[in-house]
């Protein structure tokens, strides 16, 4: 006839696992830590044999107790133990489960803040906390003004505690200011945005033309070119590496009429100075000017930004003296601007 027996622990100890039931696990021990015994009820005259799964034996076969030594890797491990009777009958063999476990403590916050914020610090792995901050709560709320370094030390029942640091990087807010170029800049003008503020990491440029909205991200330097006068603005968004934000606005106005100068005299003697004619133009979309000499014969024509006159008609110099001009421009705008004037030539 079998006997049913049953293993139990020297010791009451909580039980502790996950997805494990009293009735399963008899015991919970420190992954290296003392020595454990278990037994079960005797009966006389039987002998006991035990298999130890993760652990070692440290007392003899047989008897009705057995000490262990378990393994260094925690997990959950098995006893087996099958009675034989004193006249050779052997029972069911009896398995319980033994948790072995070695508490990691941990951290969790944000590890990068602003200052002037707050981080929230919670510690895990343990039953009881002490920080270094002298709080024993599992969590804190901590306001450094540097770098700072927590730690924090974690008990358990049964075994050593553990100990955790974690590192809160704490930056300067950044600020946000930047400058543009031209002061003054005219449609269709090319204009270069700088960041001039400092602490910041990723960049942000809102460019608004009109009704619309332009976005140019994680650039220090923006361009943009204005295809409409009036009112605009563009507004810089810079965030630091701790995702802390500032912003900054500037207005100005595009001008959409044409700046247009022509020089009323100039002097082509090969000094380098002032030797060629060009007129200045801005916020033109085409232009032609005609140079006349003072019996109405057109010895020059220029059409574009980079043409010039050098005082010279069919590979000869002209002769010192008064020229007209005639020019006739179209704005960025679209209207028409004509003008006429005196050009002397000076040697």
């Amino acid at each position: 006839m079998q006997k049913a027996i049953k293993i139990w622990f020297t010791l009451i100890l909580m039980v502790i696992g996950n997805n494990l039931s009293q009735a399963q696990t008899i015991d919970t021990v420190c992954a290296n830590g003392a020595e454990r015994v278990y037994r079960v009820m005797p009966t006389p005259g039987s002998t006991y044999f035990w298999k130890i799964e993760g652990g070692r034996a440290t007392t003899v076969q047989g008897l009705d107790s057995i000490g262990v030594q378990w393994a260094v890797s925690p997990g959950i491990y098995t006893i087996k133990v099958v009675e034989r009777s004193k006249f050779g009958c052997l029972g069911d063999t009896v398995r319980a489960k033994v948790l072995v476990g070695r508490p990691v403590v941990t951290i969790d916050g944000k590890t990068d803040i602003c200052k002037g914020q707050a981080v929230m610090l919670t510690a895990n792995g343990a039953r009881n906390y002490l920080w270094n901050t002298g709080a024993t709560t599992q969590t804190i709320v901590a306001d450094p003004h540097e770098n700072t370094n927590y730690s924090v030390i974690g008990y358990t029942d049964i075994c050593n505690p553990d100990t955790a640091d974690f590192l809160v990087n704490v930056y300067d807010l950044p600020k946000a200011d930047f400058s543009y170029s031209p002061k003054e800049p005219g449609v269709n003008e090319k204009v270069t945005f700088t960041y001039k503020g400092q602490n910041g990491k990723d960049w942000e440029w809102v460019i608004k033309n009109g009704t619309g909205f332009t976005k140019d991200n994680n650039k220090y330097v923006s361009e943009y070119t204005f295809t409409e006068g009036g009112d605009k603005e563009v507004t810089l968004v810079v965030k630091n590496k701790a995702g802390c934000i500032d912003s900054i606005t500037y207005k100005f106005f595009i001008d959409d009429e044409a700046y247009i100068f022509v020089p009323t005299a100039f002097t082509p003697d090969g000094d380098n100075v002032n030797d060629f004619f060009k007129p200045v133009l801005t916020g033109v979309k085409t232009f032609e000017l005609q140079i006349f000499n003072r019996w109405g014969e057109r010895i020059k024509t220029l059409t574009g930004e980079n043409d010039s006159w050098d005082a010279t008609f069919r590979n000869e110099r002209v002769q010192e003296g008064i020229y007209i001009y005639v020019l006739k421009a179209q704005g960025m705008n679209n209207r028409w601007y004509y003008l006429n004037g005196a050009i002397k030539v000076i040697y």
